[in-house]
């Protein structure tokens, strides 16, 4: 209810949704503030964290949904964080100068209260260290100015040698756990953790013959046993956000997009489509031999800033449609990592080559 009409908003340029609405959610988000405890945190009773694997759960008659290291408290409370995020940007947009100072504030002290409450300064993580703790204050960009780094090597700790690159979280944390991994620089570890095909994980469902998401990371358990339950499939987001480079827009002008896609290592290529506003977007890449290929094509009416990475090519020439960049009138800008590219609506064949070969 609170994220929805801002999200409609980033993907098609519709206020309606959140000037219809703008009332009812600042009606709930103000219910929620009730809800929280004198260390300014949801209460620890609300549910957190969902379905983790069983070796991650409290058991509970042998069998449990409930995670046994991921703190409710954090993850709700991060949970709320999110909202009040989503709606200053709201209130931003909306033009309630009252409204967005309130969310603003409410960030800075919920920011406080789950840094005093759950982070180690000295271990440099949030506790207890599991991969779920350190996943979201990651992705919402909470962690104290500083240690960013010492809570990006605590998580893949936490993933290589706690979890041995398998999951460890449930249908919450899964869901941001990629896109995080990404932010920090370690895709291919995220790919990795999908190619594992022992349990627990999604490899483990397709080696037992699963031909859509399971409920539970374990095949069968006597409760919770849908085969057909894709509530651990926010990954999927990531497949178009990051590796796709399909990133929602650029807020101050509805018909400009903005692609970034992330080239692994270990992929050879990615084929990415997609519908926005204006008709369906395309953005793919593939590796041949020494050169890497980008196939873009933007919809009609609509503009597009496309970021090709080129830290691992620098000693390259860049080929458009046949000719090199520089004979040609595209607008584009470059540093060390990123070329820029300022495109509009056309197909784009874009080859990075290194030189003399």
């Amino acid at each position: 209810f609170v994220l929805l009409p801002y999200f409609i908003y980033q993907y098609y340029h519709d206020p309606q949704p959140m000037q219809l609405h703008w009332k009812s959610v600042q009606w709930y988000m103000d219910f929620q503030k009730t809800k929280l405890t004198d260390e300014g945190l949801i209460h620890e009773y609300y549910v957190g964290e969902w379905c983790p694997p069983m070796k991650d759960s409290i058991l509970e008659d042998k069998q449990s949904a409930f995670a046994r290291d991921i703190s409710n408290q954090l993850a709700t409370s991060c949970f709320y964080y999110l909202e009040c995020m989503v709606c200053a940007k709201m209130a931003g947009l909306l033009k309630d100068t009252e409204r967005l100072a309130d969310f603003e504030a409410r960030m800075q002290a919920l920011k406080d209260a789950i840094n005093r409450k759950f982070f180690n300064s000295e271990k440099g993580a949030y506790q207890p260290i599991c991969q779920g703790n350190n996943i979201f204050p990651l992705f919402l960009g909470i962690v104290p100015q500083g240690y960013e780094e010492k809570v990006a090597e605590a998580l893949v700790w936490c993933i290589k040698e706690k979890d041995d690159c398998h999951i460890s979280t449930g249908s919450h944390m899964t869901r941001f756990l990629f896109e995080t991994l990404s932010m920090i620089g370690e895709t291919d570890l995220g790919l990795r953790i999908l190619r594992q095909k022992t349990y627990p994980g999604f490899g483990y469902m397709l080696e037992n013959g699963a031909t859509a998401l399971w409920e539970r990371w374990e095949k069968n358990f006597g409760f919770m046993t849908s085969h057909d339950h894709p509530m651990t499939g926010g990954f999927g987001v990531w497949f178009f956000k990051v590796l796709g480079g399909m990133a929602i827009g650029i807020d101050s002008d509805p018909n400009r997009l903005l692609l970034c896609p992330v080239v692994s290592k270990t992929l050879q290529w990615v084929n990415c489509r997609r519908n926005f506003r204006n008709g369906e977007v395309t953005c793919n890449w593939y590796r041949r031999g020494e050169e890497l290929h980008f196939d873009v094509e933007i919809p009609w009416n609509t503009q597009a800033k496309l970021l090709l990475p080129v830290s691992r090519w620098a000693d390259t020439e860049v080929v458009v449609n046949a000719k090199k960049l520089c004979e040609i009138d595209l607008p584009h800008k470059r540093d060390e990592n990123t070329l820029a590219l300022s495109c509009h609506a056309g197909y784009y064949h874009i080859v990075l080559k290194e030189k003399n070969t």
